[in-house]
Parts: C-alpha cells; sequence; structure tokens
C-alpha cells in the first residue's frame, strides 16, 4: 500500500520524473524493509517484544507524519522510516499473540491470516482518498491504521503491565 504511493507521491508533491523516482523512493522502503527485517530478531535479543512492538509503531507513526513536511530529503528519508518501521509489526503481532495464549495457536494463525485482509481494503481507501483529494493525503489511510494498532498496544501494555517484558 505504502511503496505503491510512493512514485506517485514523490512525482505530486516535488515534480520528480516518476521514471527516476522507483529507484529513489521504493528502493529505500525495500531496501528498510529488508534491513528492519533482519535486524527484527537480532534486536529482540536485547528488547521485549511488546517493547519493540511499540517502538516499530512509533518510527511508522514518525516516518508517515515525516510526509507531511514539504521537504524532499525529509521525504525519502521518511519512507525509509516507514520501511523499518512496517518490518516487524506483522510478526510481533503473531508472535505476542501465540506467546500469551499458546493454548490457541491454531485458531491466532487463523485469525492472523484473516488480518492480512486489511491489506485488501486499505489500499483501495488510500486510492479513493488520493483520488478525492491527493496522494500525500491517502496517506492518512496507514496512518490511521497504525495509530490505532500503536492506541490498542498502549492500551494493552496498560491493561496487562505484567506482560510489558514478555
Amino acid at each position: 500500500m505504502v511503496s505503491a504511493g510512493i512514485p506517485l507521491y514523490l512525482k505530486e508533491r516535488f515534480d520528480i520524473d516518476i521514471n527516476k523516482v522507483g529507484l529513489l523512493g521504493t528502493g529505500l522502503f525495500f531496501t528498510a524493509l529488508t534491513i528492519g527485517r533482519f535486524s527484527g530478531g537480532v534486536i529482540l535479543n536485547w528488547m521485549a517484544p511488546r517493547k519493540a512492538f511499540i517502538l516499530t509503531c512509533l518510527l511508522s507513526i514518525i516516518g508517515l507524519l515525516g510526509l507531511f513536511v514539504p521537504n524532499q530529503t525529509l521525504a525519502v528519508a521518511s519512507f525509509f522510516l516507514v520501511g523499518l518501521g512496517f518490518a516487524n509489526i506483522f510478526p510481533l503481532v503473531f508472535s505476542i499473540a501465540v506467546d500469551a495464549m499458546p493454548e490457541h495457536t491454531n485458531e491466532l494463525s487463523g485469525l492472523m491470516v484473516t488480518a492480512i485482509v486489511g491489506g485488501a481494503i486499505l489500499p483501495p481507501l488510500m486510492g479513493f482518498v488520493a483520488d478525492r483529494s491527493s496522494v500525500q493525503l491517502s496517506f492518512l489511510v496507514p496512518l490511521a491504521g497504525i495509530l490505532y494498532i500503536t492506541w490498542t498496544a498502549l492500551m494493552n501494555l496498560k491493561s496487562h503491565p505484567a506482560h510489558a517484558n514478555a
């Protein structure tokens, strides 16, 4: 969803040739995803999964908010931050859920598969917003999603503080 909007965003916002944008924005985004996924396992050796989850959500939020600052360098750096932040959200949610309820691993696996439906709903919603307003404003859709995920994670930590180090 975010990766598909990068070239359009950079073209609309900074009038960058869309043929050059692919490597600039999308390449950095996927490089950050790769770095984030490989480093995620290493980071989890020193950080509790729930804290790592909050950190990745905050990185995503900072990156998405950076897209609203009118600076091309900051926008490109923001896509990199979003990639780092998005890299481990799904695996961390799955891991934390299975650790919390190991007796329901099969049910949680099925539930996580249905979470992929968000990947089928949010991109058309993002496109709808882009068509009605601007590509920049369409990034409010993933921002709203990550804000919701962060809020639920924080509420979970607040209501279950004993699990904060798990």
